[in-house]
């Protein structure tokens, strides 16, 4: 019975935290939290399955505020939309959200965190769909 009880306890904790933010100071998260949130950011890099899409979006510096929104600025367009960063299905994610145009869809995903530092930020999403890889890459200005 103490068996029982301890694998359903083990179960419900396992559950409860597999979706939750990661508030740890120490994960790939929080970093990349913090580094977004100085300075601003330009697109070095964005791939969709192997083909190269950098260009569409090299002109656009990108800022993330402190209250969840990021925006997107040129000389032409202002897109906003929001983000986070947390611990999802096992992997630490930047998850971006923007509220306007088919260009900033494509960049509208939950990003798995490859790799990061205090000036550029590396990322990857695979699709559901078809299992493509796009690889995503913000250089702080």
């Amino acid at each position: 019975m103490k068996q029982l009880l301890a694998l359903l306890l083990m179960g419900v904790v396992l559950t409860t935290s597999s979706c939750s933010k990661d508030d740890d100071d120490n994960s790939p998260s929080a970093a990349v939290s913090t580094s977004l949130k100085s300075g601003t950011w330009r697109i070095t890099s964005f791939s969709e399955n192997g083909v190269d899409h950098t260009s569409d979006f090299s002109s656009f510096t990108f800022t993330f505020g402190n209250s969840g929104t990021v925006t997107a600025a040129n000389s032409i367009l202002t897109a906003t939309g929001s983000w986070s960063t947390g611990l999802d299905d096992s992997q630490h994610k930047l998850i971006l959200d923007f509220n306007s145009g088919a260009l900033f869809d494509e960049i509208s995903e939950d990003w798995e965190i490859v790799s990061q530092s205090s000036t550029q930020v590396s990322l990857r999403h695979v699709s559901g769909g078809s299992g493509g890889t796009d690889l995503l890459v913000f250089q702080k200005n």
